[in-house]
């Protein structure tokens, strides 16, 4: 089985919000997370001081709280994020380095 993918609470709430409009997106969802292929961390938890100053830098875009959750994650794990939202271009790693982005 590959590795799962790693996600907040915010995120997954954008998601079920966006995939309600997609048959039976919100079930799939939710099968993802019972079989483990999706799986929470408490990273964002650890590190609410980073998302709130990557919210106000980026103001002018401006940052969802859910994006803010992604970037902090990428910057804890040098992940990558999977997203539709091209403000990911934009954003960057410690203020400087590019996000590693899947972008279909």
């Amino acid at each position: 089985m590959p590795p799962p993918f790693y996600t907040c609470e915010a995120v997954l709430t954008e998601a079920h919000f966006l995939l309600g409009r997609a048959p039976n997106g919100r079930a799939r969802l939710t099968d993802m997370l019972a079989t483990g292929k999706i799986e929470l961390t408490t990273l964002v938890l650890e590190n609410l001081d980073r998302v709130g100053k990557l919210m106000h830098t980026y103001s002018n875009v401006p940052m969802a709280f859910a994006d803010a959750c992604l970037v902090c994650m990428a910057e804890q794990t040098d992940g990558t994020i999977f997203t539709l939202d091209a403000d990911f271009r934009i954003y960057r790693k410690h203020g400087a380095r590019s996000l590693k982005l899947v972008i279909p």
